[in-house]
């Protein structure tokens, strides 16, 4: 029986011999690229590149201020700091710089050119959305259902586009699942790639946890047995490995665990990851801390991702173990914590676009008469060109447009700390917790930053909330850390408060203000 070669990929010119078709698939006879790539994956790519250059967040963040002045400090002494340097209130009280080399890189960057950490931060985020795709690929899932679920998880987390070290964590937890879930279907060496990345987490974020994690939820769910008893149950499917493939993964998993204690702060980093965020007073004044509130933006987009996988879970009849762990898991953390979500986000999605591999494609959606002219190395080369244009325009417009809009004076107090800056004003400044970041920037000890985990042991965070929150009398608590002027937005309780008792305003605007007590006026 002869077969006919669709007119969509119809032409007179020759196939180039490196390439051939297949159906609908493009194959390389090298294997340089999977055989199971699509000749519309590029322009997909393409797709969900625009769609996460369109999504609005504060690239840059009061955070990044401090961390880069860290990457300076380690730049500056070849060391990581063991205890704080650069706050009043805490210097000398032990602090674990959990995420060194991020700032290290950070700082490297920003002393090349200042655009160029948010030009580095927007291709982290490009990759880990690409990588969510092309996990669902690796996964032989058809591509369009790739292409939609993909683009529900973008534009479910896009909210949280900031200039934050997280972002490291994201992008590697998706490089360990994707490892993880190459060696399940087929076993290989590639799967030692896990001990070095582990490594590479361990230093970059410290949510290099999440690796342990996932690694321990596929040496479970991979067990023979156990594997056994979970397809049993009839409702959820788990991919069983020989006794060998599973023995070997459970031996590199402990390496690569063992790898995550190559960093400077040894086992502090995996207790910093444990403890981190378990007081009451970060968890419920922090508002990353906080649970989602589904009456914002963050949270509506949150529960439109979590619908759109649930009503995708519902229409197929096996659930994979592995995916009802992670909604499980990382779901409660994701209620549990607003910054959680896009943990959730990365980690599913491709996993819910993977149960639909052997869904019939619809070819119809893109049959159109100008893709139909197109040869089959046309079409490639075309989908490929539009990625890169894609990548590249995408990230300079992004990366432009939050460095004019977020790295101004209309976002941090840039003209009240040049006040404080140009008068040098002696004493303890007490300051809003969102400045104390560009406060470090600059050179002025703040009173709190945004490394609340340091103030929270020494209990200064909780006087510094007992003074923001009017639940005290706040000269006793600036008389014990000898605070001579204050720092705070002016639509504040406490700049109020001041005002009512005769502090004097010595700099106000829109963003800021600044105080004296009546004592201090003629100085």
């Amino acid at each position: 029986m002869s077969t006919r070669e669709p007119a969509l990929f119809a032409s007179s010119r020759p196939f180039p011999h490196r390439w051939r078709l297949v159906g609908r698939r493009l194959h390389f006879t090298h294997r340089v690229i999977p055989p199971q790539l699509h000749l519309r994956d590029p322009l997909y790519a393409a797709i969900l590149l625009f769609i996460a250059s369109l999504q609005g967040a504060a690239l840059w963040t009061a955070d990044a201020f401090w961390q880069e002045k860290t990457g300076e400090w380690i730049l500056a002494h070849g060391q990581v700091p063991h205890v704080d340097v650069f706050s009043g209130t805490a210097r000398g009280t032990p602090w674990v710089v959990q995420e060194w080399l991020a700032n290290t890189l950070l700082a490297a960057l920003n002393h090349i050119d200042h655009i160029l950490p948010f030009v580095l931060m927007t291709f982290v985020i490009d990759a880990t959305c690409l990588l969510m795709y092309v996990r669902a690929r690796s996964a032989n899932a058809n591509p369009q259902w790739a292409l939609i679920v993909t683009a529900i998880a973008i534009i479910g987390f896009g909210s949280f586009f900031w200039m934050r070290m997280f972002w490291w964590s994201y992008l590697l937890l998706n490089l360990t699942l994707w490892l993880l879930e190459d060696y399940q279907r087929t076993p290989s060496l590639r799967i030692l790639l896990l001990i070095p990345l582990m490594a590479l987490w361990t230093n970059l974020h410290s949510g290099v946890i999440l690796g342990i994690l996932v690694i321990v939820m596929f040496w479970l769910t991979t067990h023979p047995r156990i594997a056994a008893a979970i397809n049993q149950t009839g409702h959820l499917h788990a991919h069983a490995l020989s006794k060998t493939a599973w023995s070997r993964l459970v031996l590199v998993g402990v390496l690569a665990i063992a790898a995550t204690l190559a960093t400077p702060n040894g086992i502090d980093q995996l207790a910093y990851s444990l403890l981190n965020g378990t007081d009451p007073d970060q968890i419920n004044q922090i508002d990353e801390w906080l649970s989602p509130n589904f009456h914002n933006q963050q949270g509506a987009r949150f529960g439109l991702f979590l619908a759109a996988m649930l009503a995708l879970l519902f229409t197929r009849r096996h659930i994979p173990v592995e995916v009802a762990l992670l909604l499980l898991g990382f779901g409660a953390m994701a209620f549990y914590e607003l910054r959680n979500i896009p943990i959730l986000v990365v980690a599913l999605a491709p996993m819910v676009a993977a149960t639909f591999a052997d869904a019939p494609e619809q070819n119809q959606w893109i049959r159109t008469r100008a893709l139909q002219v197109l040869p089959h190395i046309a079409w490639w080369r075309a989908g490929v060109a539009l990625l890169c244009l894609a990548l590249l325009s995408g990230t300079v417009w992004q990366t432009r447009q939050h460095y004019d809009t977020y790295g101004g004076e209309n976002y941090y107090p840039m003209a009240a700390v040049d006040y404080l800056v140009e008068h040098r004003i002696p004493g303890q400044v007490f300051n809003d917790y969102v400045f104390g970041g560009y406060l470090i920037y600059k050179g002025i000890p703040p009173f709190v930053d945004g490394r609340s985990d340091l103030y929270v042991k020494t209990n200064v965070f909780r006087d510094y909330l007992d003074v923001s929150n009017g639940s005290v009398d706040p000269d006793p608590i600036f008389r014990k850390y000898h605070v001579t002027h204050v720092l705070i937005k002016p639509d504040s309780y406490l700049a109020s408060e001041l005002m009512q008792r005769g502090w004097t305003t010595l700099y106000s605007d829109g963003m800021a203000v600044i105080l004296v007590p009546p004592t201090q006026r003629s100085t």
